[in-house]
């Protein structure tokens, strides 16, 4: 039951600061903001959840790629043509997953006019 208060908590108080990601986005793009309260707390929300999943797998990608792409090679015997592949691809997928949620947020962040 703790578990469950201290993530909703933690959920609120993040997108909290999100919101002022928002109000700081539309300030600075000087857009008023007209969506609802609801709207944009929500929004909020989905924005953490989304930045925690994004961390989440970059951080498995990062620490645990190498041995995840020998064994992705070893199980599908694709040979050592793709460990050498995926070790440099790896990187760029990181990178493009990156800019990518960065690109979803500012979508999502500026107040429609």
């Amino acid at each position: 039951m703790a578990l469950i208060v201290g993530g909703a908590g933690a959920v609120w108080a993040a997108s909290g600061a999100m919101g002022s990601v928002i109000k700081a986005v539309n300030r600075a793009y000087e857009r008023l903001e007209t969506r609802p309260f609801w709207k944009v707390r929500g929004i909020a929300i989905l924005l953490v959840f989304l930045f925690g999943i994004t961390i989440v797998a970059l951080a498995v990608l990062i620490v645990f790629g190498a041995p995840l792409g020998h064994a992705i090679a070893d199980k599908a015997q694709l040979g050592g043509a793709f460990t050498w592949l995926w070790a440099i691809l790896r990187w760029p997928v990181a990178f493009a997953a990156v800019l990518l949620l960065f690109a979803f947020v500012y979508y999502l962040l500026r107040a429609e006019q």
